[in-house]
């Protein structure tokens, strides 16, 4: 077993920075109090037995044998720069980051030194882990009804710890170990958004919480199902824009379009890619807006993070696939927005290789997309992201008012759909509806079930779960989207026949 290790150079460096800020240096005995106050609670968060040494001297590791060395003389130096309301935050940044260390070594295989690569992606991951652990536990966040001003106290230490972490990097030369500072800035800022979303819940409901928990939602791309270790790992992967296709993922040319008034503040957007090479390639990327210092655009420190989407496809040799989609963005006398994509500086993305298409389980390809798929996707994929704010970047208007409800076409065409609506009910409910069949055939209801659920599953994986009613109903469940549920029903209605898509918005 390797060491997995954090430089003490690097926790001084950053101490040497903050020397200005320098406030009453922390004894040895409150050194060894925090270590030993924060460590069993960690225990308890991620179910395993910390091993931990408080030692002389500068040491910051893990042993070959899984046990964390504090070295007292770095933590003092690292320490020194914060006041005792941040420093005990601090502390558990540190810890945090150390035992999920600890947690990598207990659930999968350390990668041999030379492996930098794979390096690099456990210290990301476990930045963001550290990130996440302080904003879940933080005392003052989690009450039955914590106060955002409180957050955002909080928010500005770990903004002090994001500060040290990437100043100490610069100054190591981006570690070979360790991402560069601007990668672990982002790794650090992600953890703190899945932290706070968690605290984001617990606020009484109105329309600030509501509008908060869909943007961070969105900037971090959150499934309920999915766990923390494999989010931390696949956030990382975008972040160290990790494998080997991404020379082959191409940007031809975008259509961006801000609107002018900025009320609402919204940008459209239709970018397309193409694989330029001669082997398959996986995609995940995130289309975003941050707000930019006017006075130093490139200055990456100072960006602000507004609105998200993520994307996942997969291209053959040649294939096109544009992402589409509209976004909030935010601008002030001193910041401006900016459209943030991939393959640009600051992007999350990862492009990789594929051998060849693989098979699943059933007789069909899981890649490539066909044509008629990869334009299907796309729009789908506008519809999706339109659902926070109840469709409206894809009504047309003007709507038809009924007795209980007002509906609303698409502005725009769906592949193989009869019909295409939204549905705003008085009560609140938004939903859209796609019809693909209606009329006198079960067979032909049949195969057309059959073959948009066969899209659905090339496009998104498999089915969340298929039944059949006791009504005859037949219907698949997907999840495009952690904020929308997509339903595909079939059934009859005396001699009738029909089946249709319905998208609901879990937020509304």
């Amino acid at each position: 077993m390797n060491t997995i290790r954090v430089a003490s150079s690097i926790w001084f460096a950053a101490a040497a920075q903050f020397a200005a800020a320098e406030t009453i240096t922390p004894t040895n005995a409150q050194i060894e109090n925090l270590l030993s106050s924060e460590v069993p609670k960690i225990s308890q968060r991620w179910n395993l037995r910390p091993l931990f040494q408080i030692v002389d001297g500068s040491e910051l590791e893990m042993s070959p044998e899984g046990v964390v060395r504090y070295g007292r003389e770095s933590l003092r130096t690292t320490l020194a720069v914060f006041d005792d309301s941040r420093r005990e935050v601090a502390m558990r940044w540190i810890i945090g980051h150390e035992t999920w260390h600890q947690v990598q070594r207990r659930d999968s295989e350390v990668p041999r030194p030379e492996d930098l690569a794979a390096r690099r992606q456990l210290e990301c991951e476990a930045d963001i882990a550290a990130s996440q652990y302080v904003i879940e536990t933080a005392s003052i966040l989690n009450q039955s009804n914590p106060d955002l001003a409180d957050a955002k106290f909080l928010g500005s230490t770990i903004n002090s710890i994001i500060d040290m972490v990437q100043r100490a990097e610069n100054g190591f030369g981006g570690a070979a170990a360790h991402p560069a500072g601007k990668q672990r800035r982002s790794a650090i800022r992600l953890g703190l958004f899945r932290g706070t979303l968690k605290i984001v819940e617990k606020i009484p409901d109105n329309e600030e919480r509501y509008g908060a928990l869909a943007q961070i939602r969105s900037l971090i791309d959150f499934h309920e199902d999915e766990q923390q270790a494999d989010w931390n790992a696949r956030m990382c992967r975008m972040i160290l824009n990790s494998g080997d296709g991404s020379s082959a993922l191409n940007e031809l040319d975008p259509v961006i379009v801000f609107n002018k008034d900025g009320n609402p503040p919204i940008v459209d957007y239709a970018i397309p890619y193409k694989n330029t090479s001669h082997v398959p390639i996986s995609v995940m990327m995130q289309v975003s807006t941050v707000a930019v210092p006017r006075s130093s655009p490139e200055n990456e420190e100072s960006w602000k993070w507004v609105d998200a989407n993520t994307f996942r496809f997969d291209l053959a040799p040649g294939q096109q696939y544009t992402v589409s989609g509209r976004l909030l963005w935010v601008a002030t006398a001193e910041m401006y927005p900016r459209l943030l994509s991939p393959t640009r500086v600051g992007s999350l993305y990862s492009a990789t290789k594929l051998e060849s298409a693989s098979t699943g389980s059933d007789d069909h390809q899981s890649f490539p997309l066909t044509e008629r798929q990869s334009r299907l996707a796309s729009i789908l994929q506008k519809i999706f992201n339109s659902g926070e704010g109840k469709f409206a970047a894809v009504r047309k208007e003007p709507c038809l008012n009924e007795t209980d409800s007002r509906i609303c076409e698409l502005n725009v065409a769906v592949p193989s759909a009869k019909s295409a609506e939204i549905t705003y009910e008085w009560g609140g409910a938004t939903s859209v509806d796609i019809v693909l069949y209606a009329g006198e055939s079960a067979d032909e209801a049949t195969t057309t079930f059959n073959n948009f659920r066969r899209d659905l599953e090339m496009i998104y994986g498999v089915t969340i779960g298929e039944q059949l009613t006791l009504t005859g109903t037949r219907v698949a469940s997907f999840k495009p989207k952690n904020s929308l549920k997509l339903d595909l029903r079939q059934f009859k209605r005396e001699k009738r026949q029909t089946v249709h898509v319905t998208l609901t918005p879990s937020l509304f």
